[in-house]
C-alpha cells in the first residue's frame, strides 16, 4: 500500500511522516483541571501538533493492517491525513482538523473540500486521493451535543451513500475511544485527567525502560537522532570524525534506554576507529560490548574482531582478553584457572578498572564449579586444572580488588566468603565469614544488594547443617528484597524456606497465596532471558550442547542468588543432560547433589562400576543423604567385600535416630535400614550388635505382641556370628 500511495502523492504537496515524527510533539501542561466527573476531555486546549499525535495514536491502535501519516510540505500544521488499511485491504482516510467550534457549513466544507460532489455509480472520474472507501473527519470540537450538526452529518452520509462512507468524530467520539486508553491519556493530558477520565492513571514508567514507540518505529527517529546518524554515515570517509559521531549517537541511544541499538552503533564506532588507525580504542570499545553481553547472560559471544585486535595489543589488554575469553567459554569448558589467574594478577597489579569485576566473575564461576568444596569435587574441572595454590591466589586477588559498582562489591564479598568455606565446614565457620557481611548489609552498606547477601549466607548455613539459622536469614532476605523491589529474589527466598522445611520434615502452608501477592519477579542477577526455560526447552529437544550451556547458566544464577530450590532444580536438570549425553557417573553425582534419589538410582542400576557415595552419606542435607543411601542399596552387587564393611558402618551412622526422625520424605534413616538389609548376607561381626541395637524398639514391640523376637532377625544374627552367608537374607523392616 505504501508504494502505491507514494506514487499518488507525487506533486501534491504532501510529505509522509512516521508515528515517531508525530510523537515528538509534546503537549505543554494544561491549565484546566477536571471536575469529579468531567463531561469531556479538554481537546480544544491541546496544541495542534499534540492533537494530531493523539489521533494518530488512536488510529494506530485500532485493528488495521498498516497505517501511514501525511502532512503538508512547509507547513507546521495544516491538518493531518491518516491512511489506514483495513483487514479487508480497503483504505480508510482520516483527516484531523482542530476546530475550536463547529458549524453546519464547516462540516459540509470539510467533506466537500476532500470528496467533491457525490459520484454516481459508473462514473468515469479519477479516483480520489488515497482512494478510500471511508472518509472520517476528526475534530476537537463537540458535535453530538448539537442536533443540527448531527443532522448535517446524516445528510452528508445519505448524499454520499454508495460512493463514500462518511463519519465525523467530534470531541465526544474521541473521548469515548480514550476512556480505556489510560497510558495515552496520561501521556497527553496528565495524571490528574487520566484518573478522572479513565478511573486511574497508568503506572509510572520504569526509569530503565525504553520509550515503547522506539520498539516498533526505531529509536533513532523517536529520540530525534536522525540527523546525527546521517552525519555519521556521511563522514565515514573521515574515519576519526565518523567514530566520534557514532560514539555520540551510541551515548544518546544508551541514555534513551536502547542498549541493543547502542551496542550496534558502538560496533560501527569501533570499525571506524580501526580504519582511523586507533586499534587500542577499538579494542576497548569491543571489549566493553563483549563484557556487557556476558553480564546480560549470554552463554556464547562473538569475539572474532576482538581476538584479532588482542593479538596486536599490549598488556594489560592481552590479559583482559584472556580473562574475557575464558569467562565466555565457561558455560561449555568450565573454569580455566591456569589461564585466568595469571592474567588477573597482571590486571590487579596494573590497577585496571575492570580488575574487580573480572575477579568477581572468575571467582563466581569457580564457586559454581564446586572448586572450593573440597578435593576432586567438581563435575567439569579436573583436579590438576584447579590446584590449591591457584584457588588460594584467586581468592586473595578478589579480596584485594574493589569496584565502584555496589552490586559488584556485594557479589565480590559473598564470593570471597564462599571461597573461604569447604563443603564440610561447620556452621561456626560460616558465621565467622558471613556475620560481618550480614551486619554490613543490614546497616545499608550494600544498599539494594542486601537481600542477595543475606540469601547467600542462608544457603551457606543450610548446606552445613544449620537449618534454623538458614530459615531465619531467608526470612530476613524476603523482607530486604521486598523493601528494595526485588520481588523475584523475595520469591526465591520464600521457596527456599519451604524447601528447607520440607527436608526437615516440616510443612510451609500458604506459600502459593503469598507469592501471588508479589507485584513483579525482578531479580538482581537476572539476565535478559530466562535460563530455566531455555535450558528445559533445549533438553526437551535433545540439543545437548545448548542444553548444557543453558543449564549451567541456570545453575549460575540460582547458586549465586542463594535460591536454593532453584539450585536443586538446576542441578537435577544438569543430571538429566549428562545422562542423555551418556555420562552416567557425572549424572549420578548431579542427582546426588540435588537429592533426586529416584533418578540417581535409575542411572546407577545401569552402571558397571559403583559410585562412591561415602562423602554424601556424611552430608547434613537430608535429601542428599537419602539419595546416597538409595544409590548404595541399588549398587550392592557392585561393591566389593572390602568396601562393604565401611559402607555398612556409614549406613549405620545414618540410621541412628531412626525412631526420632520425622516420618516423611526424605527419610534417610529408614532408607539406611533398608540398605543395610540388602547387605545382611555379608554383615561384619562388628556390625551385628549395632544392627540389633538399632532395631531393639521393633524387637521389643514384637516380643510384647508375640512373646518372641522376629525370626528373620534371629536367623540373620546367628548366621553372621557363625560366619555363614545366606542367599539374600534381609533384616526385618
Amino acid at each position: 500500500m505504501e508504494n502505491a500511495v507514494t506514487e499518488e502523492l507525487a506533486d501534491t504537496g504532501y510529505v509522509q511522516l512516521s508515528l515517531a515524527d508525530l510523537s515528538g510533539r509534546v503537549q505543554q501542561p494544561l491549565a484546566s483541571l477536571p471536575t469529579r466527573t468531567p463531561k469531556q476531555l479538554p481537546l480544544t486546549e491541546l496544541d495542534p501538533e499534540a492533537f494530531e499525535w493523539l489521533i494518530a495514536e488512536i488510529v494506530s491502535r485500532q485493528d488495521n493492517r498498516g497505517v501511514q501519516f501525511y502532512g503538508r510540505k512547509g507547513q507546521k500544521q495544516h491538518g493531518l491525513d491518516i491512511v489506514a488499511r483495513e483487514p479487508d485491504q480497503r483504505r480508510s482516510l482520516y483527516q484531523v482538523k482542530r476546530y475550536q467550534q463547529l458549524t453546519a457549513p464547516r462540516i459540509k466544507e470539510a467533506v466537500e473540500d476532500y470528496a467533491g460532489s457525490p459520484r454516481p455509480q459508473g462514473h468515469t472520474e479519477p479516483s480520489r486521493l488515497f482512494n478510500p472507501y471511508r472518509f472520517v473527519v476528526v475534530t476537537s470540537a463537540e458535535l453530538d451535543s448539537d442536533t443540527t450538526y448531527v443532522d448535517t452529518v446524516a445528510d452528508l452520509q445519505d448524499a454520499y451513500v454508495g460512493d463514500l462512507e462518511i463519519e465525523f468524530w467530534g470531541a465526544e467520539a474521541v473521548g469515548r475511544k480514550l476512556r480505556d486508553a489510560t497510558s495515552l491519556v496520561t501521556a497527553v493530558f496528565g495524571k490528574v485527567w487520566a484518573e478522572a477520565w479513565c478511573g486511574g492513571a497508568s503506572l509510572p514508567n520504569d526509569a530503565d525502560a525504553p520509550r515503547p514507540l522506539g520498539l516498533v518505529s526505531g529509536p533513532v527517529a523517536v529520540l530525534g537522532l536522525q540527523s546525527l546518524e546521517d552525519n555519521a554515515k556521511a563522514s565515514e570517509k573521515d574515519p576519526a570524525r565518523a567514530a566520534r559521531l557514532y560514539g555520540e549517537l551510541a551515548d544518546a541511544l544508551a541514555q534513551g534506554n536502547f542498549p541493543g541499538h547502542a551496542a550496534h552503533v558502538r560496533a560501527r564506532q569501533a570499525h571506524m576507529a580501526v580504519a582511523a588507525g586507533d586499534a587500542d580504542a577499538a579494542f576497548d570499545l569491543l571489549f566493553e560490548l563483549q563484557l556487557n553481553e556476558i553480564l546480560r547472560g549470554q552463554t556464547s559471544v562473538r569475539s572474532g574482531s576482538l581476538e584479532g585486535l588482542a593479538s596486536k595489543a599490549a598488556q594489560p589488554r592481552v590479559a583482559k582478553w584472556t580473562v574475557l575469553e575464558c569467562v565466555a567459554d565457561w558455560y561449555e569448558q568450565g573454569s580455566q584457572l591456569p589461564q585466568t589467574v595469571p592474567a588477573l594478577r597482571r590486571l590487579t597489579a596494573a590497577a585496571d578498572p575492570h580488575a574487580g569485576l573480572l575477579c568477581c566473575l572468575v571467582l563466581e564461576q569457580a564457586l559454581v564449579d564446586e572448586l572450593y568444596d573440597g578435593p576432586a569435587s567438581s563435575l567439569v574441572v579436573e583436579p590438576e586444572d584447579a590446584p590449591s595454590a591457584l584457588l588460594s591466589e584467586l581468592r586473595e586477588l578478589a579480596q584485594s580488588t574493589d569496584s565502584r559498582d555496589v552490586f559488584i562489591r556485594a557479589r565480590l564479598a559473598c564470593a570471597v566468603a564462599d571461597a573461604s568455606l569447604a563443603l564440610d565446614s561447620m556452621p561456626a565457620d560460616v558465621e565467622s565469614v558471613y556475620s560481618p557481611l550480614v551486619s554490613a548489609a543490614g546497616a545499608g552498606r550494600y544498599q539494594q544488594a542486601r537481600g542477595l547477601i543475606i540469601s547467600r549466607a542462608a544457603r551457606a548455613f543450610a548446606l552445613r547443617g544449620a537449618p534454623d539459622r538458614a530459615a531465619e536469614l531467608w526470612n530476613q532476605s524476603v523482607l530486604a528484597s521486598s523493601e528494595d523491589g526485588w520481588f523475584g529474589d523475595a520469591r526465591f527466598a520464600l521457596r527456599a524456606t519451604r524447601q528447607l522445611a520440607n527436608d526437615q520434615g516440616g510443612l510451609v502452608l500458604g506459600l502459593d497465596a503469598i507469592t501471588r501477592a508479589l507485584p513483579n519477579r525482578k531479580q538482581l542477577l537476572a539476565g535478559t532471558f530466562n535460563p530455566a526455560l531455555t535450558a528445559y526447552e533445549a533438553a526437551h529437544r535433545d540439543k545437548l550442547p545448548d542444553a548444557f550451556g543453558d543449564t549451567r547458566r541456570y545453575l549460575w544464577e540460582s547458586r549465586l542468588q542463594g535460591a536454593w530450590q532453584e539450585e536443586l532444580m538446576a542441578m537435577e536438570l544438569l543430571g538429566d543432560v549428562l545422562a542423555a549425553g551418556e555420562h552416567p557417573a557425572l549424572a549420578v553425582e548431579s542427582y546426588l547433589r540435588s537429592g533426586a534419589a529416584q533418578k540417581a538410582v535409575q542411572v546407577a542400576k545401569e552402571m558397571q562400576e559403583p559410585v562412591d557415595v561415602s562423602g554424601w552419606l556424611r552430608s547434613p542435607v537430608r535429601r542428599c543423604v537419602a539419595a546416597a543411601v538409595q544409590v548404595a542399596q541399588a549398587q550392592e552387587a557392585l561393591i566389593t567385600d572390602a568396601n562393604a564393611d565401611p559402607l555398612v558402618s556409614s549406613l549405620l551412622n545414618v540410621a541412628e535416630g531412626l525412631w526420632q526422625s520425622p516420618a516423611v520424605l526424605p527419610h534417610p534413616e529408614l532408607d539406611a535400614v533398608k540398605a543395610i538389609g540388602e547387605f545382611a548376607h555379608r554383615l561384619p561381626d562388628s556390625a551385628v550388635d549395632s544392627v540389633l541395637s538399632l532395631l531393639e524398639p521393633a524387637m521389643a514391640k514384637k516380643r510384647a505382641t508375640t512373646g518372641k523376637p522376629p525370626s528373620s532377625l534371629s536367623t540373620c544374627s546367628t548366621s553372621s556370628r557363625n560366619g555363614e552367608t545366606t542367599s539374600r537374607g534381609r533384616l526385618p523392616p
